[in-house]
């Protein structure tokens, strides 16, 4: 197998030599500025070529006037100095441009028959893998069959049919990856597969969530807790897992009350329809099948900081069982919008009225 590599390398190095001899001669034997091939003068995404050497064209400039082509006697002179002066005497060190797309498809082929993983460089099968490769790269799928021959074994009939239908499906992609329609389709594919990789990167671990520092918590004022309000509020979600959304907040003291309904970003569960009333339409939010004004949530939440600030004292914000649900779904949406911070400052702090009603009438 290394021996028929190293014949196939020979070969096609000997190929790339005759070829660049022969384009060495006929750019020595040309005068002035000549374009070799029509690549040269391709519009970039176009397909559509201009034949320099020909002069015919039926291609409009997008970009000039008229889409005719640019003349100017000025322009061509500086051009030809510009060209005749310093390109045309370096074009043998200028002609020698390349594209490295054949070594990435090469080095891509290498990977597959020797994954790094493997550690297959500690190997005596390294040269045999590198050689596969090569032999894959230059000769085709083919290659196994005509090194099972020069051993004197037999090509293998199963072998050949599927050396053939690989052969025949690199030759058709080649062919069709060349054309402008599978050009625009492997653009198309890649940036789909960079949409995906992103998309893959935000839910790699959906179901972590980052834990926040621990705050530290001021030491309560006795006597500003002694004056403070007490504002009762409360909050219909639409589920009653602690990642459910705000569909209602509500809240009252002595002197002012506040509602607000919030469209949510999730469905409301049937659960907790058939206990608020509350479904969303569309876009209408609707409390027992009556349509109802309603806020998004960063609107909702303005408001009821705008709310608490209006307090004549930092109010103490009272609920039912909320220090097991309604304050966790709070702070999820306070947080979310960076807005818990400023909410902290208007207020003191919470009181479960479930763990008063414990203390003050044990065992009920």
């Amino acid at each position: 197998m290394e021996c028929s590599a190293e014949a196939s390398e020979r070969k096609f190095l000997l190929e790339e030599a005759v070829e660049a001899i022969s384009l060495n001669e006929d750019s020595q034997q040309q005068e002035g500025i000549h374009a070799s091939t029509d690549t040269c003068w391709q519009k970039k995404g176009s397909g559509r070529a201009y034949n320099s050497l020909s002069d015919k064209t039926t291609y409009k400039h997008s970009s000039l006037p008229h889409g005719k082509d640019l003349k100017s006697l000025d322009l061509k002179s500086d051009l030809e100095k510009l060209f005749l002066d310093k390109l045309v005497p370096n074009s043998k060190k200028l002609a020698n441009l390349a594209s490295s797309q054949a070594n990435e498809s090469l080095n891509m082929t290498i990977a597959t028959k020797a994954p790094k993983y493997k550690h297959y460089s500690a190997s005596s099968s390294l040269s045999y893998r590198v050689s596969s490769a090569v032999l894959q790269k230059n000769e085709g799928y083919s290659y196994v069959s005509e090194v099972h021959e020069s051993s004197g074994l037999s090509p293998g009939t199963e072998t050949l049919k599927r050396s053939l239908k690989l052969n025949r499906k690199r030759d058709r992609k080649s062919t069709v990856s060349k054309t402008r329609e599978g050009k625009k389709t492997t653009s198309a594919s890649e940036e789909e597969k960079k949409f995906q990789e992103f998309w893959n990167g935000r839910l790699e671990h959906p179901d972590q969530e980052e834990i926040p520092e621990v705050m530290e918590i001021d030491k309560f004022d006795k006597e500003a807790i002694t004056v403070a309000p007490l504002l009762v509020f409360d909050l219909e979600t639409t589920g009653l897992s602690r990642s459910s959304d705000i569909i209602q907040l509500a809240a009252c003291s002595k002197d002012s009350t506040f509602d607000t309904y919030i469209l949510p970003s999730q469905p409301i569960s049937k659960e907790a329809t058939n206990i608020t009333k509350i479904t969303v339409r569309g876009n209408n939010m609707l409390y027992n099948s009556k349509p109802v004004n309603f806020k998004y949530p960063h609107q909702a939440l303005t408001d009821f900081i705008t709310f608490l600030s209006e307090c004549s004292c930092k109010p103490i914000l009272v609920g039912h069982n909320i220090k097991r649900f309604d304050c966790h779904i709070l702070y999820n949406a306070l947080r979310f919008y960076n807005m818990y911070s400023e909410f902290c400052s208007h207020i003191i702090g919470f009181v479960d009225s479930l763990d008063v009603f414990k203390h003050v009438v044990p065992g009920s």
